[in-house]
């Protein structure tokens, strides 16, 4: 009799440890999806930062600036868009993602500045 006893309390046991690691599963699984959200956040505010810190310099030098698109980009040097678009992720283009739709935006000096530099290290490629 005393290990049906026995057997029973272990069997509620097992039941409520099962129960135990269910729920840490699933905390698991939610503490996943907000490192997901938080990370994206993290890169959201950064692209912010950004903005702001463009903002900032513009302030203070007082000049206006001309903000393109990545079409208006393409027409100014004879590209096409996707290339612009192409330049801009590998990195060789200053950029700004505005907005909520995370539209692509240009200063136009700063765009012609990389051009320039993009053309300067091809010729130096070529030579």
């Amino acid at each position: 009799m005393k290990a049906e006893v026995i057997i029973g309390r272990l069997t509620a046991l097992v039941e409520v440890l099962d129960e135990k690691i269910e729920d840490a599963k699933s905390q698991q699984q939610e503490l996943a999806q907000l490192t997901v959200q938080l990370q994206q956040t993290g890169r959201e505010v950064e692209q912010l930062r950004e903005y702001v810190l463009k903002i900032d310099e513009i302030l203070k030098e007082h000049r206006p600036v001309e903000w393109l698109s990545p079409v208006q980009a393409a027409a100014l040097v004879g590209v096409n868009e996707r290339t612009v678009r192409n330049w801009y992720n590998e990195g060789r283009l200053r950029g700004y993602m505005i907005g909520v739709d995370r539209l692509i935006r240009f200063d136009k000096t700063e765009f012609v500045e990389d051009v320039k530099k993009m053309g300067k290290r091809e010729n130096e490629n070529n030579n």
